[in-house]
């Protein structure tokens, strides 16, 4: 899997398509991975589409990042758009689902420069964010010993099916295993998803995504 030096740390990435397509940069939901968007990845490289899936510092990465990145919602959206930058990407169609997409509508606010479109699958957004469902993790987050145990019933498929079961309309399964893994098994990525975790709590992060309703709402 290729891999790029950001100023926070490597990120690794899926490639399909043919390079001289217009580029589609994938920003997945929390605990996920590249992976989740291999199918509709492998669909649009046929059509002619460059797609570039990178796994960012959400808990699925296996790579640690720099003890002095910002894991921030906004540190997240810094990554994507120097990933933008470093790969020289232009008129970019950025797709984001779940936290993703929240991520995604921070760089349409902050780095649109390299942007073209921005697609929005079902994700958080406006007043909804952070989503319910991760309250109590943000609660834990507050303390490593706490929030070490509070992800131990990923371990389990009822764990799994607990925490994804309610976001597919089929059985991921095997796909859930895959991301929870590098936190459940590594400290230094459940560090990275806990520092992440612990400041989805802020309320100045939902102002961007307020911006954004702004703009719509003047196109």
């Amino acid at each position: 899997m290729p891999r790029i030096e950001l100023t926070a740390g490597p990120i690794e990435y899926e490639l399909a398509g043919p390079p001289e397509g217009r580029p589609v940069v994938f920003a997945h939901g929390y605990q996920m991975g590249a992976s989740l968007w291999t199918p509709l990845s492998e669909r649009m490289a046929a059509r002619g589409f460059a797609c570039v899936a990178p796994t960012w510092p959400l808990g699925a990465h296996r790579k640690p990042m720099r003890q002095d990145a910002d894991l921030t919602m906004e540190g997240i959206a810094a990554m994507v758009g120097e990933l933008l930058d470093v790969l020289a990407l232009e008129d970019v169609v950025l797709v984001g689902n779940d936290t993703g997409g929240a991520i995604a509508q921070i760089v349409a606010t902050t780095r649109p420069q390299r942007l073209g479109s921005l697609v929005l699958t079902s994700c958080d957004a406006f007043e909804r964010f952070p989503a319910g469902m991760l309250k109590p993790l943000i609660a834990a987050a507050k303390m490593g010993p706490v929030y070490t145990a509070a992800i131990q019933p990923l371990r389990t498929p009822i764990g799994r099916k607990l925490g994804f079961g309610a976001l597919a309309h089929a059985d991921i399964d095997h796909l859930v295993s895959e991301w929870t893994k590098p936190a459940l098994s590594d400290r230094r990525i459940r560090r990275d998803l806990r520092r992440f975790t612990a400041s989805m709590n802020r309320r100045s992060t939902v102002t961007p995504l307020r911006a954004c309703r702004s703009s719509a709402g003047r196109r």
